[in-house]
């Protein structure tokens, strides 16, 4: 009968104790679930910045390329026969600028008398020559 008793006191030890440590489960999964949703969002921030960082690196490389073909295309607009084994020829001639000397247009200037020429007096005319258009 002493062995049934140590035996009922063993279990209900056992079941006491069951008992804490189900107790102690449930508290470190509910500390656990806490400590999981900052980690989460933290998961999410950090996914969404690899994001932005990719996006950032893509433009970057697409931003290097444009700047080095303009740089290209500029040196080869620049380059004249005065400074590579262009042949002159192939420089481009710029026209000159109209030059407007005291801001005056060009040709007869506004109230400046007109120079013509005489007409021919008739005793001067030899002859008349009369031309048609043949259509």
């Amino acid at each position: 009968m002493e062995n049934a008793e140590t035996d009922a006191e063993r279990v209900r030890e056992l079941a006491e104790r069951n008992r804490q440590l189900e107790a102690e489960n449930r508290e470190q999964k509910r500390r656990l679930t806490e400590q999981e949703k900052p980690l989460a969002e933290r998961e999410k921030t950090l996914a969404e910045r690899e994001k932005t960082l990719a996006d950032q690196a893509r433009e970057i490389e697409r931003t290097r390329k444009e700047i080095d073909d303009l740089k290209t295309a500029l040196a080869r607009a620049q380059r004249t026969s005065q400074n590579s084994s262009k042949r002159p020829s192939s420089d481009i001639v710029k026209p000159h600028s109209a030059r407007r000397v005291g801001g005056r247009k060009i040709g007869g200037q506004a109230g400046h008398p007109l120079h013509k020429r005489a007409p021919f007096q008739p005793e001067e005319i030899d002859a008349v020559i009369e031309h048609t258009l043949a259509c």
